[in-house]
């Protein structure tokens, strides 16, 4: 840590990259910082976990889950349309 950097300024910026995530606002993320700790963790957690622990509806626990642990697939429209057209034959 630098020396004129605050510890609030790391809180912060934990809240802020919590609260950026889709479905989880700031209360959510005060909840799952106060429950998990650090960021590293609220990742590793279930959806199970992040539901019982942080008080979030399992439905949502799940759309969380999922955008912090699905593999990056950048969609290709092309590819897309090949695979899934009748004009697959003419591409």
């Amino acid at each position: 840590m630098e020396e004129h950097e605050l510890p609030n300024d790391i809180y912060q910026q934990q809240l802020n990259i919590i609260a950026s995530i889709p479905y989880i606002g700031e209360k959510y993320a005060e909840r799952l910082l106060k429950n998990f700790k650090t960021i590293k963790n609220i990742i590793n957690a279930s959806p199970q976990e992040l539901s019982l622990k942080a008080k979030i509806p399992y439905k949502t626990s799940i759309k969380i889950w999922k955008i912090l642990n699905e593999e990056y697939k950048r969609w290709n429209m092309f590819l897309y349309l090949r695979k899934n057209t009748m004009f697959n034959n003419v591409i």
